[in-house]
């Protein structure tokens, strides 16, 4: 067509290249995009001219510029043209660099040298212009059509030439306006204007027209107007405006909430969703970074779970994901999609979050549920097992309380009445622990459980547990190893509780060792000398990884088959107590194997 399109930044270098520059210039998109900037496709004399830096200055103060400017081809080859630039912004109103449209006029040229050698035309070369060329007399009368023209419009050169203003190929409805545009021309030269016409078949075409004054001797003798057929480019840009509102609409439409971010996480564009949810108008939020946009958590954890950009930019995989938007209070579903420009750097990204609000409560009435569902079990198995518990001891009292009963009133001998005794008081003293155990996790739970704590030797709350050691396991023959050294640092702890954790920690080692077997009791200080570590460690049947994630819960046991006597409180009350005094317990096992559990004290000062 003679022309092409092309934008540059606001430092000059080309950031859009058409077919049309490809032809004319030589250079492929690839090669000069970002690459090369205008100052580089003119001749050295050319840009040493200034003229380029005039334009620049005339388009940043009105708008636009238009000139006659020589290029050269990527061959080498210089020629003229008709450069049209104009300010190019982004939506928002922003200057984001130059449009220019430039025309090889070099055919023009030849034919304006022509016209001016002679006042006789040179009918080769306009009748085999590609492009439709005519000339008009100063009172508007055509004096000359190409062929090129004639095809264009329809009409014959015959019907033409001589004939005045208005046009055959002018619009009804807008002479005047054409006519005052064709005085323009006349009384101020060289002008490029685009007008529809129509044909003499009544079809409609868009032409960009060039007019340039012949002056011979001081005078304008005629106007030469030279024509583009630009229909296929307006039909094209027609399209092109069409597709981008059906886009927008539908953009805008979507209930999603989605916004478009560039490679440095800055929003370029959200959809109405978000502005609403956001509470500001589209075009004020653009420009705000993603992050200050949502209150993002900006600790790296936060970023590696959260943040696309910094996903990509660390090589790590995309994913759909949910996150709350705590500003909004509302949960939603997160998706990408990653945008590369053509050399494959990263363009942009396409944030979609779609609202799951409420999902998230049907989630969390279903987990509410479960755990209330969770805790009626424990709390039937508690009963269950608590009336194991009280019932036991008590018909043992009861039992033997009806031996002496029977021994007394018939005057038998005396003789067991002492063991009749000794089981009276191992299960009442049973019973009681068991309600301690209940009274103590009530007033854990109520926040109504006091310490006293004091500093005190770990050494002496062990040796106060001779009596334990002695009653407890004697009966299986345990091998009893006590490795806590009189030179250990005083701990701050509840005595009391301490040897309440111990007996606790002692009791179910003893309860799950066999006959025989190894329980141990030791401590050492940790690494940074603030805390003395406390194990016992046994060689029983141990703990399944599953279990060892509820051993510290209420009603929680390891033995649920029934044969191992116990309310599953234990373990649960040592672990509030040793929270309590600023320590913290847990458990290392396996099945078959063992258990070792420690539990810690902060060092005294």
């Amino acid at each position: 067509t003679g022309f092409y399109i092309a934008t540059y930044g606001l430092n000059g270098n080309l950031t859009s290249w058409n077919k049309g520059a490809e032809m004319i210039m030589g250079y492929t998109e690839g090669e000069v995009v970002g690459k090369i900037d205008i100052f580089q496709m003119i001749p050295d004399q050319v840009a040493k001219s200034g003229l380029m830096k005039s334009m620049r200055r005339e388009i940043l103060k009105t708008g636009s510029a238009e000139s006659e400017i020589d290029f050269r081809k990527k061959n080498g080859e210089v020629f003229p043209a008709y450069l049209s630039a104009s300010r190019l912004r982004d939506e928002s109103g922003n200057l984001m660099g130059i449009l220019a449209i430039v025309q090889d006029i070099t055919e023009r040229k030849r034919a304006e040298a022509a016209l001016r050698e002679s006042e006789e035309f040179s009918s080769g070369l306009l009748d085999n212009s590609p492009n439709p060329i005519m000339a008009i007399n100063p009172d508007t009368s055509i004096r000359y059509v190409n062929p090129s023209l004639e095809r264009l419009t329809g009409f014959s050169a015959g019907i033409l030439i001589g004939g005045k203003t208005p046009y055959p190929w002018w619009i009804e409805g807008k002479l005047k306006e054409t006519d005052r545009e064709m005085k323009e021309l006349l009384g101020k030269g060289t002008k490029e204007i685009e007008k529809l016409f129509k044909k003499k078949s009544g079809e409609l075409f868009w032409v960009r027209i060039t007019t340039t004054p012949e002056i011979i001797s001081g005078k304008s003798r005629y106007l030469l107007s030279n024509w583009v057929d630009i229909t296929e480019q307006k039909k094209a840009g027609a399209e092109l405006r069409k597709a981008k509102e059906e886009w927008e609409d539908t953009f805008d439409a979507i209930n999603d909430f989605i916004f478009i971010t560039d490679s440095t996480g800055k929003v370029k564009r959200v959809n109405r969703s978000l502005a609403a949810l956001v509470g500001k108008l589209p075009g004020q939020i653009a420009g705000t970074q993603c992050k200050e946009l949502f209150k993002c958590n900006n600790s790296h954890n936060g970023r590696r779970k959260t943040c696309s950009l910094f996903r990509i930019q660390n090589n790590l995989p995309l994913s759909e994901h949910e996150v709350k938007l705590e500003q909004f209070g509302i949960w939603v579903s997160a998706q990408v999609q990653v945008c590369y420009g053509r050399s494959g750097e990263l363009e942009s990204l396409v944030h979609v979050y779609r609202d799951i609000t409420e999902r998230k409560k049907i989630e969390e009435l279903m987990l509410e549920k479960q755990s209330a569902e969770e805790a009626n079990r424990l709390k039937s198995e508690f009963v269950n097992n608590i009336s194991h518990e009280i019932r036991t001891p008590l018909t043992s009292v009861l039992g033997f309380a009806e031996t002496i009963q029977r021994i007394i009133r018939k005057g038998k001998s005396f003789d067991k009445i002492p063991r009749a005794v000794d089981r009276i008081i191992d299960s009442g003293t049973h019973l009681l622990s068991l309600i301690n155990d209940l009274l103590d996790i009530s007033r854990i739970e109520a926040g109504k459980l006091e310490l006293n704590l004091e500093k005190l030797s770990l050494k002496s709350v062990v040796d106060e547990l001779d009596f334990f050691w002695n009653s407890q396991f004697t009966s299986k023959n345990f091998n009893l190893i006590s490795e806590v050294d009189h030179d250990l640092p005083q701990v701050m702890s509840d005595r009391i509780r301490l040897r309440q954790i111990l007996i606790n920690l002692l009791g179910n080692a003893a309860k799950f060792t066999e006959k025989g077997g190894t329980i141990s009791l030791g401590a050492r200080v940790d690494d940074k000398g603030n805390n003395l570590i406390i194990r016992v460690r046994d060689t029983g049947i141990g703990i399944s990884q599953e279990k060892q994630m509820l051993i510290f819960e209420r009603f929680e046991q390891i033995d649920k088959s029934g044969l191992m006597a116990g309310a599953g409180l234990g373990l649960s009350i040592s672990k509030r107590l040793v929270e309590m005094q600023g320590g913290k317990i847990w458990v290392e096992s396996e099945t078959g194997n063992g258990s070792s559990f420690y539990f810690t004290l902060p060092v005294a000062r």
